[in-house]
């Protein structure tokens, strides 16, 4: 690994944690207040991917470095977005037959994601630069 990827170990490794934090308190806030499904980590992936088109498009306008837009994509997102957790609870809504509820968990995240992903992404992209 080059000098550079060493130094961003630690950098990517404590974004990735506050983004795991982050998402448990976002999933147990949407537990508590709407139960019966797995709403929480729809919410965080929503999130996560309005977070990432955030980030995509400022590094895209260079308003980010690779540095930093590493950190945030890879660490933080990456540790607050969640698919694993999307496929187990998908297998359970399955297995119960559950099937309003593995609908929105599949076929409705994925198409709220990208749409979030694209506006939040098409949103940002209209700033200026930092040149202005």
């Amino acid at each position: 690994m080059s000098p550079l990827g060493w130094s961003l170990l630690l950098p990517v490794a404590l974004a990735g944690g506050a983004g795991a934090v982050l998402r448990y308190l976002v999933d147990l806030g949407v537990r508590r207040r709407y139960a019966g499904g797995p709403l929480g980590i729809f919410v965080v992936n929503v999130t996560a991917c309005a977070a990432l088109g955030c980030v995509a498009a400022l590094a895209a306008a260079a308003w980010l470095d690779d540095r930093s837009g590493l950190i945030l994509a890879t660490g933080f997102v990456g540790g607050y977005s969640t698919l694993s957790t999307v496929a187990v609870d998908s297998a359970q809504l399955f297995r119960t037959r559950r099937r309003a509820w593995l609908a929105l968990n599949t076929v409705g995240l994925f198409l709220v994601s990208l749409g979030v992903c694209w506006l939040s992404w098409s949103l940002v992209s209209g700033l200026p630069g930092p040149t202005g």
